[in-house]
């Protein structure tokens, strides 16, 4: 019912700007899991929420006071850009023990999330949605939890049309 594959060279909004925070969010995107959070200077962080060790949700770790992620299973700590800094019990960290990290651009309120290429990143490709800080705008957002497939809300949300 789903498609399998997704365009991954796109922007898509992961969340609203004040929904991420110094508290490790966790986040499902395309099929990926991913952790987003702030660095103590208010820059947004998308790192895939696996540690390369036993695959454990890097959300459910610790940030630290130097915006590092300490998994919650065996301690490897990363740095923002995806790469183990420290490993307990082995003193060095091999370059490969990394994690992917995801561009980011926030804007209009929201954060965007590049899911493919890196390179390919290009803030300008995000679209308009200037009416979301617009003050002439009303913006209401919220979440409504439903237990039912999206499909059906969406269908419901269609038949306005």
């Amino acid at each position: 019912m789903y498609p399998k594959k997704y365009p991954r060279n796109q922007w898509y909004v992961a969340a609203h700007s004040e929904d991420v925070g110094r508290q490790l969010l966790s986040r499902w995107l395309l099929d990926e899991p991913v952790c987003l959070y702030r660095t103590s200077e208010n820059a947004p962080v998308a790192l895939a929420d696996r540690c390369i060790h036993r695959q454990m949700p890097l959300s459910k770790g610790r940030l630290g006071d130097d915006d590092t992620i300490e998994c919650g299973y065996h301690g490897t700590v990363y740095r923002t850009d995806g790469q183990a800094e420290r490993i307990p019990s082995q003193p060095n960290v091999p370059r490969a023990c990394r994690v992917h990290r995801f561009p980011l651009f926030e804007k209009w309120g929201l954060v965007w999330i590049w899911m493919g290429k890196p390179e390919l990143a290009d803030p300008a490709r995000i679209p308009g949605h200037h009416w979301l800080t617009d003050p002439g705008w009303a913006t209401v957002r919220g979440t409504l939890p439903m237990k039912a497939r999206a499909q059906l809300l969406n269908e419901n949300l269609l038949d306005l049309s």
